[in-house]
């Protein structure tokens, strides 16, 4: 699958994004600052994602029967524990401004949300760089987290020369 890039803004010049997140619970607004960054060594590391939950139960997937994208009968979990979570961390930040570019959503301290693109470009007819990771931790999704991490994936294959974005 492949998504045409729109044009949406980047990160200002101190390289954060801030949102205010509504939630209503009980009849009390909570107010949760998410704050954006582009990831570096300085915000991210090989223990950055201890307290993320990668928890999704899975019972269909698109699948290609007979050239035709059919919704077919797909049924596992995927829950990461905390050694895949150090795994995946240690992975992106070992590429880090080398030939990966990572974007995460913040709460205080604690990354909820990533998004991971690769510097390299291919294909023939159109320049395609690879949304490698996309990941939302589980009790923060729901509200836009992954569109705002979404975007700036899309700004920076842009400003990776990309046309399109490859998504697997």
């Amino acid at each position: 699958k492949t998504l045409s890039l729109p044009k949406v803004p980047f990160l200002d010049k101190t390289n954060h994004v801030r949102y205010i997140l509504t939630n209503h619970f009980s009849f009390t607004r909570i107010h949760m600052e998410i704050r954006y960054e582009k990831l570096n060594h300085e915000n991210f590391g090989g223990h950055s994602l201890d307290e993320f939950r990668r928890h999704q139960t899975i019972t269909e997937c698109w699948r290609n029967v007979d050239g035709e994208l059919k919704l077919v009968p797909n049924n596992f979990t995927e829950n990461w524990p905390v050694e895949k979570c150090r795994e995946v961390a240690a992975g992106i930040s070992c590429r880090l401004e080398k030939d990966l570019s990572a974007f995460g959503a913040f709460c205080k301290n604690r990354i909820v949300g990533f998004v991971t693109v690769e510097h390299k470009i291919f294909g023939n007819s159109a320049k395609y760089v690879n949304l490698e990771q996309f990941q939302v931790s589980e009790d923060f999704r729901g509200r836009g987290i992954g569109r705002k991490l979404f975007a700036l994936a899309c700004s920076e294959a842009k400003n990776l020369g990309a046309q399109k974005l490859y998504i697997s």
